[in-house]
């Protein structure tokens, strides 16, 4: 099925089918949004994990910009930086082409507005950032000889977020509050002392933090886990309430006036409500420790075998962090949870772990024999 349509840029925001995957986000506090891009649905959906249900929408236009039948944004499992996949914004013109043509991008949903378009619920109000934020992501750029649009969106006065890689590979922050003033102004934040090395993985970061409205609040623009530019806003002015307008938007790959089309790849996008630090930074950077998230007895897979260490370790305590598989800093029943759906994307019920839950869950767990059978603490997952 093809996704190329326009539609006003929005984010679904419903809780993730089981048909979608996604990796497991390093840090939890204050996120709101987590794409793995390591599967989309064929609806052109890329599934939070944050396990917030605020899902990115592949939106794009009339063009085929290669002229090859395929979506100029797509799931690409050969170039990846994280886990099995990233998203391709595979834009780049043929030559002779007309370079002005800038459509495609994935976009996000006004979290200000309760039933805007196709958002289907009202956002919390507490994943909407108000006196700070961190966007992060790896990213991969093509040179197209443009300004690059990484991460944008715009605020229901005048303000916005806006990060790109510039048409000399220097990054570029700019961050306005709602009355259009300049908090953050950075040009040209450099990677490793010189522009980005075109084609080629680096991980971007971005912090603001105003935690007083009194005080000029702190920035920082990270690269590779490092700073990579730092200081305080240019004004005292409240950051207040981030509502995302939905006519202007919010997304990735592109500004809301349909220009700075980003070529190239993104992998493992977080946006947070609050400044990370610079350990937290570099905790993303690194990524996830060796092995798979929930594979506790290390076969290299998520098995029932798994989830009854997991129930052991609830009703036992270890005290192995290992087992906080939701990182909130306790291990309980919100850790199966999250095991089963995010990180297995089953059911609760899906006692053979094969992704459906149907009549065949039901046959195993009564040819096991153990359904009422008195004996407490004697079964598994699976029985």
């Amino acid at each position: 099925m093809s996704w190329r349509r326009v539609l006003p840029v929005v984010l679904l925001a419903f809780a993730a089918s089981a048909s979608i995957s996604y990796g497991q986000p390093i840090i939890t506090d204050g996120l709101s949004i987590y794409y793995s891009f390591d599967s989309v649905d064929e609806d052109g959906i890329w599934a939070d994990g944050s396990g917030n249900g605020l899902d990115g929408l592949t939106v794009l236009g009339d063009y085929d910009s290669n002229s090859d039948g395929l979506d100029d944004i797509r799931l690409d499992t050969e170039v990846k930086k994280v886990g099995s996949g990233s998203v391709w914004f595979d834009t780049l013109e043929q030559a002779g082409v007309d370079v002005n043509i800038k459509e495609d991008r994935i976009g996000i949903c006004d979290p200000s507005a309760d039933y805007i378009d196709n958002c289907d619920k009202a956002i919390d109000n507490d994943l909407i950032p108000v006196n700070g934020f961190t966007v992060a992501a790896w990213v991969m750029v093509e040179e197209t000889g443009q300004d690059q649009a990484l991460w944008q969106h715009r605020a229901e006065g005048g303000g916005f977020t806006h990060t790109q890689v510039q048409s000399n590979g220097n990054i570029r922050t700019t961050l306005r509050d709602d009355s259009g003033t300049n908090l953050v102004n950075v040009n040209d934040a450099l990677y490793n002392g010189g522009p980005v090395e075109w084609g080629e993985w680096f991980h971007w970061a971005v912090t603001y933090s105003q935690p007083d409205p009194n005080d000029l609040g702190s920035w920082a623009v990270y690269v590779d886990g490092e700073v990579a530019a730092a200081g305080l806003g240019e004004s005292i002015e409240e950051l207040g309430g981030w509502g995302l307008n939905p006519q202007q938007g919010a997304m990735l790959g592109m500004v809301p006036d349909f220009n700075r089309q980003l070529a190239g790849h993104l992998d493992e996008f977080y946006l947070f409500t609050r400044g990370l630090d610079e350990d937290e930074i570099m905790a993303i950077y690194l990524g996830p420790p060796d092995g798979v998230p929930g594979d506790f007895d290390g076969d290299g897979e998520l098995t029932a075998a798994d989830i009854d260490l997991l129930g052991a370790d609830i009703r036992s305590p270890s005290g192995e962090s290992k087992y906080d598989v939701n990182g909130d800093g306790s291990v309980n029943g919100d850790d199966r949870d999250f095991w089963v759906v995010n990180l297995k994307n089953t059911y609760i019920g899906d006692a053979d772990l094969n992704g459906v839950f149907d009549s065949g869950d039901f046959v195993k767990v009564f040819t096991a024999g153990e359904y009422e059978d008195g004996i407490a603490g004697n079964s598994g997952w699976a029985e």
